[in-house]
């Protein structure tokens, strides 16, 4: 599996925490190591905003965690870790223009703002045609589950999110769940780790013998990092985006 960064010539257009291709070469030859490993997996999840408890929820940023990048490249890597955009789509620059409410002046202004970066390759005349054409599809970063989804017919991407919510409103409850985790006095990953070595479900969909793996995952959640990160062969330079797209796929519980 090969995962490609997004770049362009004119503009950065760069996903947050990863590389091109150019530059990450020679450090791809190199095998990953636990602290490295580890030392993204922090990273991607500052990008995520806080969500649980509820309290932390209020006047949140949801994008908080690229707040610091330049408009397009915090852009890009929405679109690549959840799917989503910053900008309204084009349908929206197209009947502003056609009521007059978007002028020349305006998009003057605008191209403005980016300077030579990009304008030697663009006109207004340009601009307007490209609100009346197709939006280009949103296109989030692949992951083994849903990779797995679209070769098998299963929506193991659907079972991942919801094994991780409905394990996670167990473990986190504060007082709302039906159901307490009986592995509540543990860290995460090893009450995650004792009720995996019991849950008959992914068997049911397929996974032969789920249980009995679950039983010889490492004992430490970091070790577990870096044999993922291994044994799919992860490229250094689109780990921290796997990562961020793995978090944005289960939502408020990242």
């Amino acid at each position: 599996m090969t995962l490609q960064t997004d770049t362009d010539s004119n503009t950065s257009n760069r996903i947050a925490g990863v590389e091109p291709p150019h530059f990450a070469q020679a450090a791809d030859l190199r095998p990953l190591d636990k602290a490295e490993v580890t030392e993204v997996a922090n990273r991607a999840a500052e990008t995520i905003a806080p969500l649980w408890p509820l309290e932390s929820f209020v006047a949140v940023n949801p994008f908080l965690g690229i707040s610091g990048l330049e408009y397009a490249d915090a852009d890009n890597t929405v679109d690549r870790i959840w799917g989503a955009r910053l900008v309204m789509p084009r349908e929206f620059y197209k009947r502003m223009l056609a009521d007059g409410r978007i002028e020349e002046r305006h998009i003057l202004a605008a191209m403005a703002e980016f300077g030579d970066r990009v304008n030697h390759d663009y006109t207004p005349d340009l601009l307007r045609l490209w609100a009346t054409m197709e939006e280009p599809a949103s296109e989030p970063a692949s992951t083994i589950a849903s990779l797995l989804s679209e070769s098998s017919g299963n929506d193991w991407e659907r079972f991942v999110a919801d094994s991780v919510s409905n394990w996670a409103a167990g473990y986190f409850d504060e007082g709302q769940a039906s159901w307490r985790s009986p592995w509540r006095g543990m860290t995460a990953y090893a009450a995650w780790r004792g009720e995996a070595e019991l849950d008959r479900s992914p068997e049911i969909l397929g996974v032969g013998g789920f249980r009995g793996i679950a039983r010889t995952l490492p004992g430490d959640a970091d070790e577990l990092l870096l044999r993922v990160a291994t044994t799919f062969e992860l490229p250094r330079a689109a780990l921290d985006l796997y990562l961020k797209r793995l978090l944005a796929t289960i939502a408020g519980w990242a």
